[in-house]
Formats: structure tokens, C-alpha cells, sequence
């Protein structure tokens, strides 16, 4: 697996939220790198900056210092990068949104993965109208046995 190039990757990457006289550091000097082919499990309690990590890769926030992002997200704007954002970034931040006003419930979270679906549905057509997936390379590489 070691081989596998990289699909995200972080060094120090850092998100601070100035609040008045305040400063809250939110992210504080993640360095992670995900392999293709890779698992990972994202945990911590609640305001440990999980979501605003999340944030910071679809490039919803700018991250304070550092620098990190998901392959494929350079200007093309990918279909990697559709992904995460319309079936994570999202629905999470939707989650949260509710959850801190009203409660959740299990109707909202099956609404919040509703709309990442017609989000992914229009980024997809707008990136097709684009006409830049022409220029995508797929490496589907050798068969595995």
C-alpha cells in the first residue's frame, strides 16, 4: 500500500476563529496523508474541530496557516471533490446546523443525505457543462486476480 499515491493529504494545517478579544483555534496543526485504497475514521467529542477539518478540505473555510487538500481539487474542482463535499461536508454541517437549533432526528439526517444527493446531482451537471472532464485521466492500471 505504500505505492498507493496519496488522496488527501494535510501538513500543519491550522484553522483559527478570531471571536472579539478571543481567539479560538478550532484545527490545530493536522498532518495526516491517505493513501488510495486507505480507511479512515474520523472521532473526537463534540467541538474538537472534526467538522471545520472537514470544512477546510471541500474548501468551504481557509485554513489559518498550513496547507492540505484532497487530490483532484486543484482547479478542476473533480469529481473527488463533489463527492466529499455533497455526501460529508454537507450533510454533516446540515447535522449540526439542526441539531444545535431544534434537536435531531433520524427524519433529518435521511433529509440531510437527500440534499448532498441533489447537491452531487447539480455540481455533477455543472461540471459536466463545463466541459473539463474531457481532460480527465483514469488510470485503471492491471486487473487484480
Amino acid at each position: 500500500m505504500i505505492d498507493a499515491k496519496p488522496v488527501l493529504q494535510t501538513i500543519a494545517l491550522r484553522k483559527q476563529y478570531d471571536m472579539g478579544k478571543a481567539k479560538v483555534e478550532a484545527v490545530a496543526g493536522i498532518d495526516i496523508m491517505v493513501r488510495e485504497g486507505e480507511f479512515v475514521a474520523l472521532m473526537g467529542p463534540s467541538g474538537c474541530g472534526k467538522s471545520t477539518w472537514l470544512y477546510l478540505l471541500g474548501g468551504l473555510v481557509g485554513a489559518t496557516r498550513g496547507a492540505g487538500g484532497v487530490q483532484g481539487t486543484r482547479g478542476t474542482r473533480g469529481p473527488r471533490y463533489i463527492s466529499i463535499v455533497s455526501q460529508v461536508v454537507v450533510p454533516l454541517g446540515i447535522c449540526a446546523l439542526v441539531q444545535a437549533i431544534s434537536g435531531l432526528e433520524s427524519h433529518n439526517i435521511w433529509q440531510a443525505i437527500l440534499i448532498g444527493h441533489m447537491l452531487r446531482c447539480g455540481l455533477s451537471v455543472i461540471r459536466f457543462r463545463q466541459g473539463k472532464w474531457r481532460d480527465i485521466v483514469v488510470d485503471i492500471g492491471p486487473a487484480r486476480a
